[in-house]
């Protein structure tokens, strides 16, 4: 099929202005929940914080650094294309010509990769924790994780930019990077959440008062522990990218719609483990040893141990005011 020029270069330029505004969107989100952990941190007394906690807050600024590196080559790139572009056609003939080979796009791609590597990292890391007494049941994602590193790298070498569109009996190194990338998070994403509710009717048939499991076993725990957005953004995502073919007679509306979808996907990859790094300093999840605490004879009687305690009260069965359902009643004094 013959594609009209300008009517392919405006869509994918249409399409392509959304994914930069949206990578801004994603950006602020971020800096939010990097300010407000760093503000939670320092207020935090240090005889009562976790030491695993600045490492957590360590990675969320990481990822905001890499997340908004990226952005800002994206939007310079756009705005140089757009500039100099003389009609919608000439701008994607300029698209074409620099699409792999503009050492600032490889850098952004490059920059987004290493934001899905270390968000799956931490989601492994979080499920280690959590089947710390079962190791043989991360070993499938982990197998998966390192496929994507090893499909990721090969994708952003000169081999892997030879087309990025499927051909017939092929499948390019992109869609092979995504597709293990999202398994991952599928399997992270059930292990957890299998976990997570296997351990609040533990505790309910211990008659744990279910108030006291709302810290880590509520449906919005469970939502943002297990990443449960990013799995399915990336299922989307890699359908997606495994329906393109070069033949196809929608391929200008599903390129444009895996320009928006890559932004959701990938901004998602970053804000997941930013929202769980945030009820981590927040102390209403677990840092480590999570099955210490599922397993323990005074798991029904006393509070779960969190990462930290911003009034510097422990969480003992008799501190009960001050802090239950795994959250923090602080004092006037103490708000934020």
């Amino acid at each position: 099929m013959v594609w009209d020029r300008n009517v392919v270069g405006n869509t994918i330029a249409r399409a392509m202005y959304s994914n930069t505004g949206l990578s801004l969107l994603f950006a602020g989100v971020q800096l939010f929940i990097c300010a407000y952990s760093l503000a939670v941190y320092l207020e935090t007394p240090n005889t009562v914080r976790s030491r695993g906690t600045i490492v957590y807050l360590v990675i969320s600024f990481l990822l905001f650094a890499i997340w908004s590196i990226a952005t800002c080559i994206d939007f310079e790139l756009m705005f140089r294309m757009l500039f100099y572009a003389t009609s919608p056609g000439d701008f994607y003939t300029r698209l074409q010509m620099e699409s792999g080979v503009d050492p600032k796009q490889v850098l952004s791609n490059a920059l987004s990769n290493i934001i899905v590597w270390i968000s799956d990292a931490l989601l492994l890391y979080r499920c280690h924790i959590v089947f710390s007494d079962k190791r043989l049941m991360i070993v499938a994602p982990v197998v998966t994780y390192l496929l994507s590193i090893a499909f990721g790298i090969i994708d952003l070498s000169p081999m892997g930019k030879t087309n990025w569109i499927n051909k017939a009996g092929e499948i390019p190194y992109m869609s092979l990077f995504i597709i293990f990338s999202v398994a991952t998070n599928l399997l992270v994403t059930v292990l957890i959440s299998w976990r997570l509710i296997q351990a609040r009717r533990q505790f309910s048939a211990l008659g744990r008062d279910k108030k006291g499991l709302a810290g880590y076993t509520t449906v919005v725990a469970i939502l943002v522990e297990s990443a449960i957005p990013l799995a399915v953004f990336g299922i989307v995502y890699a359908v997606l990218l495994a329906t393109i073919r070069i033949d196809a007679l929608d391929l200008l509306k599903k390129d444009a719609t895996r320009l928006i979808m890559t932004v959701f996907y990938f901004g998602f990859a970053a804000l997941s483990p930013q929202l769980i790094i945030l009820r981590v300093m927040t102390g209403r999840s677990f840092v480590r040893n999570f099955n210490d605490h599922e397993h323990s004879p005074s798991a029904a009687t006393n509070d779960i141990a969190f990462a930290s305690n911003r009034t510097g009260i422990t969480s003992t069965s008799d501190s009960t005011e001050e802090h239950t359902s795994g959250e923090y009643h602080d004092k006037p004094e103490n708000k934020v």
